[in-house]
């Protein structure tokens, strides 16, 4: 192993150290508090010895920065840095609740809101049928908060007018994907693949766009 523990307040120990069974951590013999790994620049955090590679860019989500070190070899991110360290970390809220039936007696894991629904409706649902939650809690499976919807669309466009009514108050409005800001459809350009712009925002990017080609052309 590559590392030794550290205590705040005594220093570095063997990384021998007896394993508390109760917490699963090592603590300092002198003062009992827990102590944390001791693990040189550039190596892989979980110990292993390996060092890791440069970072090629720069991203928030696993935390890694331009031309530093990331802090774990590929492949050790998601066994070893859990809960709120993790980069997909989502405030420990829960999705949805599960369940186990029999059909043709073979045990199969579905969602308790989708059976819920089928038992409602008498009938499994379609291939394309979603069961939505109305009020956005997917631990609330009351049936008058559920709404099928005829396919995922249909349900996009549920969430997409929800989204637009909580941050602007009018659920008709679309946000432009450029500045992120909700307006008038009449105010938006929207295409024939559905993206909604405004054409002033379009415009200006257009003209960024053409500034840096013409100056990567010109190197």
């Amino acid at each position: 192993m590559l590392y030794t523990y550290e205590c705040l307040e005594h220093g570095e120990f063997d990384v021998n150290l007896k394993l508390d069974k109760m917490t699963r951590t090592r603590k300092c013999p002198e003062c009992g508090e827990k102590m944390g790994k001791n693990i040189p620049y550039g190596f892989c955090q979980c110990g292993c010895g390996e060092k890791t590679k440069i970072s090629n860019r720069t991203d928030s989500k696993k935390d890694w920065i331009f031309g530093e070190p990331r802090k774990f070899v590929n492949g050790h991110n998601g066994r070893l840095v859990t809960g709120e360290k993790h980069y997909s970390y989502k405030d420990g809220i829960i999705g949805y609740r599960s369940n186990d039936r029999r059909s043709n007696g073979i045990r199969k894991r579905s969602s308790l809101h989708i059976q819920k629904a089928e038992i409602v409706l008498g009938r499994k649902l379609k291939k394309l049928e979603i069961a939505h939650h109305f009020d956005g809690d997917k631990l609330n499976n009351a049936n008058a908060n559920l709404i099928i919807c005829e396919n995922q669309a249909y349900h996009l466009l549920l969430h997409q007018r929800n989204r637009a009514h909580i941050v602007c108050g009018n659920a008709n409005w679309r946000k432009c994907v450029i500045c992120k800001q909700y307006d008038d459809p009449r105010n938006l350009y929207i295409s024939p693949s559905n993206r909604v712009r405004h054409r002033s925002c379009f415009n200006k990017k257009q003209i960024e766009w053409k500034r840096g080609r013409d100056y990567y052309a010109s190197l």
